[in-house]
Protein backbone atom coordinates (compact mmCIF):
# COMPACT_ATOMS: atom_id res chain seq x y z
CA UNK A 1 0.00 0.00 0.00
CA UNK A 2 1.52 3.60 -1.14
CA UNK A 3 0.49 6.14 1.35
CA UNK A 4 0.09 9.70 1.13
CA UNK A 5 -0.80 12.73 2.56
CA UNK A 6 -4.16 12.94 0.36
CA UNK A 7 -5.45 9.04 0.26
CA UNK A 8 -3.80 5.77 -0.46
CA UNK A 9 -3.39 3.29 -3.68
CA UNK A 10 -3.36 -0.42 -3.15
CA UNK A 11 -2.45 -3.15 -5.78
CA UNK A 12 -4.71 -6.06 -4.59
CA UNK A 13 -5.46 -9.71 -5.88
CA UNK A 14 -9.24 -10.43 -6.10
CA UNK A 15 -9.74 -13.66 -4.15
CA UNK A 16 -13.75 -15.52 -4.53
CA UNK A 17 -14.82 -17.91 -1.68
CA UNK A 18 -16.40 -21.07 -2.31
CA UNK A 19 -18.98 -20.75 -0.18
CA UNK A 20 -20.22 -18.20 2.15
CA UNK A 21 -20.13 -16.12 -0.88
CA UNK A 22 -22.70 -13.55 0.27
CA UNK A 23 -20.80 -13.07 3.29
CA UNK A 24 -23.02 -13.16 6.08
CA UNK A 25 -20.98 -15.50 8.41
CA UNK A 26 -17.71 -15.85 9.87
CA UNK A 27 -15.35 -17.27 7.26
CA UNK A 28 -13.10 -20.06 8.23
CA UNK A 29 -10.30 -21.17 6.00
CA UNK A 30 -11.64 -24.42 4.11
CA UNK A 31 -14.03 -21.57 2.50
CA UNK A 32 -10.84 -20.64 0.43
CA UNK A 33 -9.38 -22.52 -2.31
CA UNK A 34 -5.80 -23.49 -1.37
CA UNK A 35 -3.88 -20.86 -2.65
CA UNK A 36 -6.24 -17.85 -1.20
CA UNK A 37 -5.83 -20.16 1.85
CA UNK A 38 -1.82 -18.99 1.66
CA UNK A 39 -2.86 -15.53 1.35
CA UNK A 40 -5.40 -14.83 3.98
CA UNK A 41 -4.56 -17.33 6.67
CA UNK A 42 -0.50 -17.91 6.35
CA UNK A 43 -0.01 -14.58 5.32
CA UNK A 44 1.97 -15.54 2.25
CA UNK A 45 1.38 -11.94 -0.12
CA UNK A 46 3.64 -10.34 -2.67
CA UNK A 47 2.54 -6.75 -3.68
CA UNK A 48 -0.57 -7.52 -4.09
CA UNK A 49 -3.20 -7.48 -0.83
CA UNK A 50 -6.15 -9.93 -0.53
CA UNK A 51 -9.35 -8.37 -1.80
CA UNK A 52 -12.27 -10.35 -1.43
CA UNK A 53 -15.25 -10.68 -3.46
CA UNK A 54 -18.96 -11.27 -1.95
CA UNK A 55 -22.43 -10.95 -3.57
CA UNK A 56 -25.15 -8.75 -3.12
CA UNK A 57 -28.10 -9.35 -0.47
CA UNK A 58 -28.67 -11.78 2.87
CA UNK A 59 -27.34 -9.06 5.68
CA UNK A 60 -26.09 -6.04 5.68
CA UNK A 61 -22.80 -4.44 3.79
CA UNK A 62 -21.21 -3.95 7.33
CA UNK A 63 -21.82 -7.73 8.25
CA UNK A 64 -19.89 -8.39 4.92
CA UNK A 65 -17.22 -6.09 5.29
CA UNK A 66 -16.45 -6.23 8.78
CA UNK A 67 -16.47 -10.49 8.05
CA UNK A 68 -13.74 -9.42 5.25
CA UNK A 69 -11.98 -7.27 7.57
CA UNK A 70 -11.38 -10.39 10.30
CA UNK A 71 -10.55 -13.23 8.03
CA UNK A 72 -7.53 -10.75 7.02
CA UNK A 73 -8.70 -8.99 3.90
CA UNK A 74 -7.59 -5.61 3.11
CA UNK A 75 -10.40 -4.74 0.78
CA UNK A 76 -13.91 -6.07 0.14
CA UNK A 77 -15.49 -5.53 -2.77
CA UNK A 78 -19.82 -6.85 -3.11
CA UNK A 79 -20.88 -7.19 -6.53
CA UNK A 80 -24.72 -6.70 -7.37
CA UNK A 81 -26.62 -9.37 -8.03
CA UNK A 82 -29.00 -7.80 -10.43
CA UNK A 83 -28.44 -5.87 -13.78
CA UNK A 84 -28.72 -2.64 -12.87
CA UNK A 85 -27.25 1.14 -12.47
CA UNK A 86 -25.60 0.26 -9.42
CA UNK A 87 -23.56 3.68 -9.62
CA UNK A 88 -27.16 4.88 -7.94
CA UNK A 89 -27.00 2.76 -4.38
CA UNK A 90 -25.00 3.28 -1.23
CA UNK A 91 -23.66 0.63 0.44
CA UNK A 92 -25.56 1.73 3.48
CA UNK A 93 -24.64 1.84 7.43
CA UNK A 94 -26.47 -0.70 10.09
CA UNK A 95 -25.32 1.10 12.24
CA UNK A 96 -22.38 -0.51 13.53
CA UNK A 97 -20.21 0.79 10.37
CA UNK A 98 -17.80 2.75 12.50
CA UNK A 99 -15.56 -0.57 13.69
CA UNK A 100 -14.93 -1.28 10.27
CA UNK A 101 -11.29 -0.57 9.32
CA UNK A 102 -10.86 -1.83 5.82
CA UNK A 103 -12.57 0.15 2.27
CA UNK A 104 -14.88 -1.89 0.66
CA UNK A 105 -16.62 -0.82 -2.89
CA UNK A 106 -20.06 -1.66 -4.58
CA UNK A 107 -19.85 -2.98 -8.51
CA UNK A 108 -21.81 -3.90 -11.01
CA UNK A 109 -22.81 -7.00 -11.84
CA UNK A 110 -21.29 -7.56 -15.08
CA UNK A 111 -18.34 -6.50 -13.45
CA UNK A 112 -18.63 -9.21 -10.50
CA UNK A 113 -19.29 -11.69 -13.07
CA UNK A 114 -16.21 -10.84 -15.10
CA UNK A 115 -13.95 -11.50 -11.75
CA UNK A 116 -15.44 -14.94 -10.94
CA UNK A 117 -15.23 -16.28 -14.72
CA UNK A 118 -11.67 -15.15 -14.65
CA UNK A 119 -10.77 -16.53 -11.35
CA UNK A 120 -12.53 -20.00 -11.85
CA UNK A 121 -10.59 -20.06 -15.20
CA UNK A 122 -7.40 -19.86 -12.65
CA UNK A 123 -6.56 -16.67 -13.78
CA UNK A 124 -4.53 -14.23 -11.29
CA UNK A 125 -6.79 -10.85 -10.80
CA UNK A 126 -4.88 -8.26 -9.65
CA UNK A 127 -6.54 -4.63 -9.42
CA UNK A 128 -5.02 -1.21 -8.42
CA UNK A 129 -7.44 0.94 -6.09
CA UNK A 130 -6.61 4.05 -5.36
CA UNK A 131 -8.91 6.58 -2.50
CA UNK A 132 -8.26 10.35 -2.96
CA UNK A 133 -9.30 12.66 0.39
CA UNK A 134 -7.72 16.10 -0.63
CA UNK A 135 -5.54 18.04 0.00
CA UNK A 136 -4.14 19.51 3.17
CA UNK A 137 -5.95 23.07 3.75
CA UNK A 138 -8.74 22.03 1.42
CA UNK A 139 -12.52 22.10 3.01
CA UNK A 140 -13.89 18.39 3.40
CA UNK A 141 -17.10 17.67 2.06
CA UNK A 142 -19.38 15.14 3.60
CA UNK A 143 -22.74 14.03 1.93
CA UNK A 144 -25.73 12.46 3.85
CA UNK A 145 -28.08 10.86 1.50
CA UNK A 146 -31.51 10.41 2.52
CA UNK A 147 -34.52 8.62 0.30
CA UNK A 148 -37.98 10.11 2.05
CA UNK A 149 -38.60 12.15 4.88
CA UNK A 150 -39.00 9.15 7.05
CA UNK A 151 -35.10 9.08 7.18
CA UNK A 152 -34.43 12.21 8.22
CA UNK A 153 -36.97 14.35 11.04
CA UNK A 154 -36.93 17.64 11.41
CA UNK A 155 -35.34 17.21 15.38
CA UNK A 156 -32.36 15.39 13.63
CA UNK A 157 -31.42 18.45 11.11
CA UNK A 158 -31.84 20.96 14.55
CA UNK A 159 -29.19 18.62 15.80
CA UNK A 160 -27.24 18.35 12.77
CA UNK A 161 -27.31 22.36 13.13
CA UNK A 162 -25.64 22.64 16.65
CA UNK A 163 -23.02 19.80 15.82
CA UNK A 164 -21.82 20.77 12.17
CA UNK A 165 -20.89 24.16 12.95
CA UNK A 166 -17.44 23.50 15.37
CA UNK A 167 -15.99 21.66 12.22
CA UNK A 168 -15.76 25.60 11.22
CA UNK A 169 -14.98 26.25 7.64
CA UNK A 170 -12.82 22.40 7.65
CA UNK A 171 -15.94 20.79 6.57
CA UNK A 172 -19.21 21.76 4.27
CA UNK A 173 -22.18 19.54 4.99
CA UNK A 174 -24.27 18.85 2.30
CA UNK A 175 -28.01 17.36 2.33
CA UNK A 176 -28.52 14.83 -0.68
CA UNK A 177 -31.94 13.15 -2.01
CA UNK A 178 -31.34 9.27 -3.07
CA UNK A 179 -33.70 8.05 -5.72
CA UNK A 180 -34.12 6.18 -8.66
CA UNK A 181 -34.94 6.38 -12.07
CA UNK A 182 -37.80 4.14 -13.94
CA UNK A 183 -37.52 5.37 -17.85
CA UNK A 184 -39.48 2.14 -18.59
CA UNK A 185 -42.20 1.87 -16.14
CA UNK A 186 -45.57 2.27 -17.66
CA UNK A 187 -47.44 6.17 -17.54
CA UNK A 188 -49.62 5.32 -14.47
CA UNK A 189 -46.62 5.21 -13.14
CA UNK A 190 -44.60 7.70 -13.78
CA UNK A 191 -47.08 9.98 -13.15
CA UNK A 192 -47.89 8.72 -9.67
CA UNK A 193 -44.90 7.75 -8.38
CA UNK A 194 -42.31 9.84 -9.98
CA UNK A 195 -40.94 13.24 -11.14
CA UNK A 196 -40.01 14.51 -14.78
CA UNK A 197 -41.44 11.28 -16.71
CA UNK A 198 -40.08 8.75 -14.43
CA UNK A 199 -36.38 10.35 -13.82
CA UNK A 200 -36.91 10.56 -10.24
CA UNK A 201 -38.72 7.95 -8.61
CA UNK A 202 -38.43 7.61 -4.39
CA UNK A 203 -36.44 4.31 -2.74
CA UNK A 204 -38.42 3.52 0.23
CA UNK A 205 -37.36 3.36 3.32
CA UNK A 206 -36.31 0.18 4.89
CA UNK A 207 -38.01 -0.98 8.20
CA UNK A 208 -39.49 -4.51 9.46
CA UNK A 209 -42.51 -2.78 11.12
CA UNK A 210 -45.71 -4.47 9.61
CA UNK A 211 -47.34 -1.24 10.39
CA UNK A 212 -45.28 1.34 9.28
CA UNK A 213 -45.12 -0.34 5.75
CA UNK A 214 -48.75 -0.39 5.58
CA UNK A 215 -48.24 3.55 6.17
CA UNK A 216 -45.63 4.15 3.64
CA UNK A 217 -47.15 1.96 0.91
CA UNK A 218 -50.43 3.80 0.92
CA UNK A 219 -48.77 6.96 0.04
CA UNK A 220 -47.99 7.66 -3.61
CA UNK A 221 -44.36 8.08 -5.14
CA UNK A 222 -44.39 11.32 -6.05
CA UNK A 223 -46.10 12.44 -2.76
CA UNK A 224 -42.82 11.38 -0.81
CA UNK A 225 -40.28 12.56 -2.88
CA UNK A 226 -42.21 15.82 -3.26
CA UNK A 227 -41.69 15.42 0.92
CA UNK A 228 -38.03 14.81 0.69
CA UNK A 229 -37.40 17.61 -1.86
CA UNK A 230 -39.13 19.98 1.29
CA UNK A 231 -37.30 18.47 3.46
CA UNK A 232 -34.17 19.13 1.92
CA UNK A 233 -35.13 23.10 1.21
CA UNK A 234 -35.78 23.12 5.34
CA UNK A 235 -32.54 21.30 5.82
CA UNK A 236 -30.51 24.33 3.62
CA UNK A 237 -32.47 27.07 5.12
CA UNK A 238 -31.62 25.91 8.77
CA UNK A 239 -28.12 24.94 7.94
Amino acid sequence: MCLTRVGFAQLGQVIVPKSNINGCEPFTEEMFDAEARKSIFHNNVGAELPVILLDRGDCSFVIKVRNVEKVGGSVALIGDTKTENSEIYIMSDDGSGHSVNIPSFFVRKSAGDAFKAAYESGSRIVIKITIETGKLGQTAQVDLWYSTPFDLTLDQLKALETTIPQFGESIKFLLKLRSKPCISCDSFTKENDCLSDGLFCPLMPVNSDRLFKSFIEAIPGRALIKQSLLAKCVHMTIY
